[in-house]
């Protein structure tokens, strides 16, 4: 029972110190010292925390990942439960509220105590506690940088991830779609709203008749470049606007912003399909924070491995898109399982199951020592 607690108590510290995006130095600090504390190998690395134990095949090794950023706390009123600060972490029937309880704070706490616990491992066992995952990946791409330029990458022969974004522990996702945002510029002339125009010079009219061809275009390319494993790609206008100078005044100019969720031909093709489809109406800017789609072939070892473990769950695959594609790109198999629910996250309320956090513990356990063989 005080192994269990230690492990509530644990999370709740870690929902106690706020960690917004672009902001994780001071839970970074605090993970180090507890991981120093309890006499393990760890040390700060580009804003992340790597923790290296060491075991006895040194050709293998299962490196267990979650990000320490949070989104923003939303709406402060609208949480029932502080979302941070000395207060938060409040339990109510079995679940515990915070800002990050699911994601991805439950999984830092399952893989902190993983990491007390697990001494001379069948295997080498990493654990990488990252930033900036809920913006650009920057804190899993620095990783990655440094590892695969280690004597670490080249020694081992057989290398898995297990990513601790929320599945409830009731699913294993297998990938993710990547994603694409876009930024659409159209320009028209300006005047009095009073008047009469052509539809072909007006910026908004412009726009509006480049999306729906967009449209008509997408709904070709979704049956084109479906995939196998991550389904159908998606295309959303997020955002129209103008500068809005005036109610009675025409904008010369008019900007739409899209998310689109591709599939890997799709991904590979997007620049050209989308400049020889629209780009003779609009101007096309590519944004930052794009991500590849990425995904795990369903017999890999270390699917396989926790399908043994876990043999009533479902394999499935992530709507969004999260560190994982960055793991795949570096030919690393990469699974995602961990104790949050994906369905509380980003909102106002966010909780866990705490028994989900002791679970997760057993499961981490058994699939390091299922590696190993």
């Amino acid at each position: 029972m005080k192994t269990f607690m230690d492990k509530i108590k644990l999370l709740q510290k870690l929902i106690q110190i706020p960690s917004i995006s672009g902001h994780e130095e001071k839970l970074a600090k605090f993970i180090l010292n507890y991981c120093l504390n309890n006499h393990l190998s760890a040390k700060i690395q580009k804003g992340n925390v790597i923790v290296q134990i060491k075991g006895n095949n040194k050709t293998r090794a299962i490196i267990f990942n979650a990000h320490m950023d949070t989104v923003s706390v939303g709406n402060k009123a609208k949480w029932k439960y502080p979302p941070f600060g000395e207060n938060a972490g409040k339990i109510v029937d079995g679940k515990i509220y915070g800002l990050g309880a699911s994601d991805d704070k439950a999984a830092i706490a399952s893989m902190m105590s993983l990491a007390k616990s697990v001494s001379n491992p069948p295997c080498d066992v990493w654990f990488t506690f990252v930033c900036n995952e809920e913006t650009d990946g920057s804190g899993a791409a620095h990783f990655l940088q440094w590892f695969k330029e280690s004597i670490f990458f080249l020694t081992y022969k057989h290398i898995a991830v297990v990513i601790g974004e929320p599945t409830n522990l009731t699913n294993i996702e297998l990938g993710h779609r990547g994603n694409a945002f876009v930024k659409l510029k159209s320009f028209g002339i300006t005047g009095h709203s009073a008047k009469t125009y052509s539809s072909d010079d007006l910026a908004i009219d412009i726009m509006l008749k480049t999306l729906n061809k967009l449209r008509k275009e997408f709904a070709l390319w979704k049956k084109k470049y479906k995939h196998k494993v991550l389904g159908e790609p998606n295309l959303n206008i997020t955002g129209l606007h103008t500068l809005g100078e005036s109610m009675n005044k025409l904008p010369d100019e008019c900007w739409a912003t899209l998310d689109i969720r591709t599939t890997p031909m799709l991904h590979a093709n997007l620049n050209s399909l989308l400049d020889e489809s629209i780009s003779e109406y609009v101007e096309i800017i590519r944004m930052k924070g794009n991500t590849s789609p990425g995904f795990t072939e369903g017999d890999s070892s270390i699917v396989k491995i926790c399908r043994k473990i876990l043999p009533e769950v479902d394999l499935a695959v992530s709507l969004g898109s999260t560190d994982f594609s960055q793991f795949i790109l570096a030919g690393i198999d990469t699974v995602v399982l961990g104790p949050g629910d994906e369905k509380v996250i980003h909102k106002e309320n966010e909780h866990v199951k705490i028994a989900n956090v002791e679970k997760a513990v057993d499961i981490y356990k058994r699939i390091v020592f299922l590696y190993s063989e």
